[in-house]
């Protein structure tokens, strides 16, 4: 089984990137393969599907990712694709809080996720899922992400995230530091 993988990323795609290893080039699924750029060094955490018919590995940049995939697999009717989709459709806060508070209406918002989905979501994993405090990487993760759905380039935000202080801040104040930031 894989757990991780470093290496350089060789060619991005809708939905994966290829991640050069020691000579290796593995395709990787992800829920955001356009925050990688082609020559870019990455780190990944890595869950390696092996079935009857196929074998593919899911990446991930920080453990906050990987465990709201590995939980939203757990509910009924929910697959790899559609948990990566959900993933791609926000941040894994955002996905989260919107689990605690029931908040159906934004999960259906979510690539892949009707009205029956978002349901099933809220009852299945309602009391699985907690809005934890913020880590460093998983915060700055969050924020790519958010700030990449806004439209802003890669390379925007991560001069921003290099620039402006958000530690000890919350999502929403370090977004709104970021924003202003890149607004200004």
């Amino acid at each position: 089984m894989i757990a991780s993988l470093r290496g350089k990323v060789e060619q991005t795609g809708k939905g994966s990137i290829i991640l050069e290893t020691h000579g290796v080039g593995y395709e990787v699924l992800l829920s955001h393969p356009d925050n990688f750029l082609v020559g870019s060094e990455r780190y990944l955490k890595i869950i390696d599907f092996v079935t009857e018919t196929s074998h593919f590995l899911v990446g991930f940049e920080d453990d906050n990712e990987k465990n709201l995939f590995c939980l939203l697999l757990k509910v009924k009717g929910i697959g790899v694709k559609t948990a990566l989709n959900i993933l791609s459709g926000s941040n894994p806060y955002e996905i989260r809080k919107a689990i605690v508070e029931g908040n159906i209406i934004y999960l259906k918002s979510l690539p892949g996720v009707g009205i029956k989905a978002a349901s099933q979501i809220v009852l299945d994993l309602k009391n699985k899922v907690s809005i934890e405090e913020k880590a460093g990487p998983s915060l700055k993760s969050d924020l790519h992400n958010a700030l990449r759905g806004l439209g802003f380039l890669h390379g925007e935000v991560e001069r921003a995230l290099m620039t402006v202080n958000i530690k000890g801040k919350t999502f929403e104040e370090a977004l709104k530091s970021l924003l202003s930031f890149l607004k200004g």
